[in-house]
């Protein structure tokens, strides 16, 4: 991981880096400010043979910098970029539009890391969503920590531009949390359903930290059913969904059930309504909800290692 500023004679080939290949290159901002990834941008631009470029918690506000810096690795060829950290904005929309429909650029990274950070309420959004739409090479898509609930309408066409992708095999839309009002949850969850139901690629869905509770989760594992490719599953690794038994019973294991292909489902965290019972007796109580569920998939998981 270099800064930007060291980064530069590496992208000029100066010595002693002549012969140097360089097929990664992860770089953050710690001096230089805007200029000193103005200066990368200009001496990316004229780099040939790198793959993937990760820029992390640089200054990525103003729209003169991020343009430059996407466009350089558009010319570059760039085919995986992650920015992390680096607070884009709605302003930064066109240019990921641009690279998105870069020749044989198939993984796009976003996590900006906070809540407040919407950067899909912006009038390029039906660009954006074009260019998404029209990607024939994309297969994993982050967007993380952009707020994405905020505008239900703006992520609804965000999600509805990803339907026909047939390329695409992972979205994580982690860390962006709802409301927690059951009308957003539904609304959310109504259109995450439609995506699921009709996707004929997709094998990983990471909605960790998105805090859909019942509203949101019912019409997700309802589309399950008419699923026919997703693999992995994900509500949460440490803080996941809590759900009642009932839930579980009700909505869970049919949709588990009867989707063939599943073969991880994390992130459901079973909490009892009745405060005065011990944990060992809660323990028990879920077992036979979602013991089977994981049973389900092991056997599938066991399956598979037997016919490879």
């Amino acid at each position: 991981m270099l800064r930007a500023v060291e980064a530069l004679p590496l992208l000029g080939c100066e010595p002693p880096f002549a012969l140097l290949t360089i097929n990664d290159l992860i770089v953050y901002f710690v001096e230089g400010g805007e200029q000193a990834f103005l200066n990368l941008a200009s001496a990316l631009s004229g780099h040939k043979g790198m793959e993937k470029l990760f820029i992390h918690t640089a200054p990525l506000g103003a729209r003169a910098t991020v343009d430059a810096l996407l466009d350089a690795a558009i010319s570059a060829g760039i085919k995986d970029a992650c920015f992390g950290g680096c607070g884009l904005t709605p302003t930064a929309l066109p240019a990921l539009g641009r690279l998105l429909h870069s020749p044989g650029f198939a993984s796009l990274k976003v996590w900006n890391g906070h809540q407040d950070a919407a950067i899909f309420e912006s009038p390029s959004m039906p660009v954006f969503c074009e260019a998404l739409r029209n990607s024939k090479s994309l297969r994993r898509l982050w967007l993380m920590g952009v707020n994405l609930w905020a505008d239900i309408a703006a992520a609804s066409q965000l999600i509805a531009a990803m339907e026909g992708l047939t390329a695409l095999r992972e979205l994580s839309i982690e860390g962006n949390c709802t409301d927690v009002t059951p009308e957003t949850q539904r609304a959310a969850g109504e259109c995450l359903a439609r995506f699921i139901a009709c996707s004929t690629s997709l094998r990983v869905l990471n909605l960790a930290n998105n805090r859909l509770g019942d509203p949101g989760m019912t019409p997700i594992f309802q589309a399950l059913g008419r699923n026919t490719c997703l693999e992995k599953l994900n509500f949460g690794l440490v803080n996941g969904e809590h759900i009642s038994a009932e839930f579980a019973h009700d909505v869970v294991l049919p949709a588990v059930r009867a989707t063939t292909r599943l073969r991880e489902l994390n992130g459901l965290q079973w909490v009892d309504a009745d405060d005065d019972a011990d944990e060992e007796d809660d323990e028990e109580e879920l077992l036979p909800e979602l013991q089977e569920v994981e049973d389900i998939l092991a056997a599938r998981r066991r399956a598979d290692e037997e016919a490879a």
